[in-house]
């Protein structure tokens, strides 16, 4: 189930549910947050929005948390990079 996204590409047939994630710029670093309840969520993020098929991976960053917040810090790459929330399985 797709629970949230961030960005959206033309023609995308994909609904947005659930908590809308926070993003901003911590210096150099993006940092993405999003609310801890009420479901388990993984970040992913894909190099393109292009297409049916669209090759999203979990993103492998440690996730800081506290009573409220899952907290994700990155350093931007070299090329854009689409993110959205799913729930865990």
């Amino acid at each position: 189930m797709l629970v949230a996204k961030l960005s959206a590409g033309p023609g995308s047939s994909e609904s947005v549910i659930g908590p809308t994630p926070g993003v901003r710029l911590e210096g150099t670093r993006v940092v993405i947050s999003w609310p801890r309840f009420p479901a388990e969520l993984v970040l992913e993020s894909a190099p393109s929005l292009a297409g049916d098929a669209t090759a999203w991976q979990t993103v492998n960053a440690v996730a800081e948390t506290d009573q409220d917040l899952v907290t994700v810090r990155l350093d931007p790459g070299q090329t854009a990079e689409f993110f959205r929330l799913k729930e865990a399985r």
